[in-house]
């Protein structure tokens, strides 16, 4: 009966409450016999509101007080108290900071694999941002960890997952004893792919509303484009900047609708309901939506991240233009114009995401549990 004890990145009432309860997402093929949640709070939702992320598992949420520095050691021998009377076979965190520290330093002392997953680059994302827009607030902490925790968590893990190509530098950078590259999981289900040419834009974005992710330069982009093509923009995201986009969309009397939030569970209606997904994101790598996006057969249009010149899987898959207005005003333009070149883009899309689809991942991480649970009995 293997467990898994997780250090989720926030209390799980945050998912619940965004309704972000995707199934199995900590368990995958319903691996754990038992799934066991060590939660910087106070208090959590119910197990029961939140089950579907763990399959078929019992689900268990141990709220074990907030992270703070003046009580770092009481709350490190609370979570080691808590990983001995529970012993999971596996332990897992989703950054390599705070929850990666608690994360290695407990599975080390109890006995047990630690699994640390990276979702961006800290150097290239993260701390180069930081700097360039003056987040003085971030600053101090990212400092910190760079060389006082990062090192440790990195380079003590049994593995380190990382979700895109580009994160691959900073995940080695630290000589992990593994590194395994296991992409986001964006499932195709049944979903097939269906040939049909639009006669109207409809684009779609989605991501937190921040200088980082850029969606001004979609929204400028979307001013530039022809009449004829009747373009309409979805952006869908909150943040810092959703105020000053807002703004510039109606003083210019735009054809762009802003959300704040959707549940997770319907996001997916308004993939079906537009025909291109524009990502103008500064950070490296692909992010989850447009795979999402790519499993409904949207062509995708991505500008280059200043640090990141690949974009993976999306080479020769997508458009990728020069990350500024004109770039995608352009390649929108000359992608409606064209039956042949939609099509193309859009089987295209659909066939990449169908080759890492998120069943596929799902069972990659799988086998990476098995082999970790393996390793530790032949020991």
């Amino acid at each position: 009966m293997p467990k898994l004890m997780v250090f989720p990145g926030a209390p799980l009432s945050r998912f619940y409450a965004k309704g972000e309860i995707k199934p199995r997402y900590y368990n995958p093929e319903s691996f754990f016999d038992e799934v066991h949640f060590a939660v910087f709070a106070d208090e959590d939702v119910k197990p029961k509101k939140v089950r579907g992320l763990v399959g078929d598992a019992d689900i268990f949420i141990h709220p074990v007080g907030p992270k703070k520095i003046f009580s770092l050691p009481r709350l490190l021998r609370k979570v080691e108290d808590l990983a001995r009377e529970v012993r999971p076979d596996v332990l897992r965190a989703f950054d390599p900071v705070w929850a990666g520290y608690f994360c290695v330093r407990t599975a080390s002392r109890i006995g047990a694999k630690s699994v640390v997953s990276l979702h961006g680059d800290y150097d290239r994302d993260l701390r180069h941002y930081a700097f360039k827009f003056g987040d003085y607030r971030a600053l101090p902490n990212l400092l910190f960890t760079e060389r006082a925790i990062e090192p440790y968590v990195l380079g003590n893990a049994d593995a380190v997952v990382y979700v895109y190509k580009f994160i691959e530098r900073y995940a080695k950078k630290f000589n992990p004893k593994r590194a395994e590259l296991i992409y986001n999981r964006a499932y195709v289900g049944g979903r097939k792919f269906e040939p049909r040419f639009p006669k109207r834009v409809k684009g779609i974005f989605v991501g937190r509303e921040i200088r980082e992710k850029n969606q001004i330069a979609l929204v400028k982009a979307f001013e530039r484009l022809p009449d004829s093509l009747k373009a309409e923009l979805l952006l869908i995201g909150n943040g810092s900047e959703f105020d000053a986009v807002h703004s510039y969309v109606e003083v210019n009397s735009l054809p762009v609708k802003m959300v704040k939030s959707v549940l997770h569970d319907g996001i997916a209606k308004h993939y079906e309901e537009a025909n291109v997904f524009l990502s103008a994101n500064l950070y490296g790598g692909i992010e989850i939506p447009t795979m999402e996006a790519m499993t409904h057969s949207l062509p995708v249009v991505k500008g280059y991240p200043p640090l990141d010149d690949d974009l993976d899987f999306l080479k020769g898959n997508a458009l990728l233009v020069k990350n500024e207005p004109t770039g995608f005003a352009s390649a929108v333009t000359r992608l409606f114009s064209s039956r042949e070149k939609y099509l193309r883009y859009a089987r295209s899309a659909f066939q990449t995401i169908s080759g890492i689809s998120g069943e596929k991942m799902e069972a990659k991480e799988a086998r990476l549990y098995a082999s970790l649970i393996s390793q530790a009995k032949t020991l």
